[in-house]
């Protein structure tokens, strides 16, 4: 299911770490103490790995998805 901003807003801190998936490997990650970033996981040579985009609010869905759409090109 793709994230809508709706969503990114209504992300609180619970005390524990969480994802919500995007599509294709972006999602955003949500701190324990709520703060939000934008990490996009790929594998290169088979080996799975992870990418911080920028933090949210900072960074737009837009931007993550146009800066997620750029390295997936490349990869």
């Amino acid at each position: 299911m793709a994230l809508t901003d709706l969503r990114i807003r209504n992300a609180k801190a619970t005390g524990k770490v969480y994802n919500l998936g995007d599509y294709d490997g972006l999602s955003l990650f949500v701190s324990a103490k709520g703060g939000k970033a934008w990490h996009f996981r790929y594998s290169w040579l088979g080996k799975r790995s992870r990418m911080s985009l920028g933090a949210c609010p900072e960074l737009s869905l837009r931007d993550a998805r146009t800066m997620h759409a750029s390295f997936s090109i490349h990869s």
